[in-house]
């Protein structure tokens, strides 16, 4: 089991998205999404993960019965606190 990450920007005022993929022979079996600046106060009132689901191949989203392959997340940065970034992560095992 190996945790795969990226980080991504989100612009004051503004929804992003973000996705990680498991590697070739990897299944996500989890995942989700984290603003590390939150230590920073620039997570405020109306910042939000709005959506953290598995996705599979052809990205559609987690269909019923397919097997997860990574991590898709969108995020709100609706407080005006400025820029900032989240990490997506997905948790990855080999079968």
């Amino acid at each position: 089991v190996v945790v795969r990450s990226a980080n991504f920007p989100v612009a004051d005022k503004a929804a992003a998205e973000g996705f990680v993929s498991c590697k070739a022979g990897e299944r996500a079996t989890g995942g989700g999404a984290f603003f590390p600046n939150d230590a920073l106060n620039t997570i405020g009132n109306g910042d939000a993960i709005v959506e953290s689901v598995p996705t599979t191949p052809g990205f559609t989203g987690g269909a019923d019965g397919a097997t997860p392959n990574g991590w898709y997340v969108s995020v709100n940065n609706g407080s005006g606190g400025g820029a900032t970034t989240f990490d997506v992560y997905a948790i990855c095992a080999a079968p």
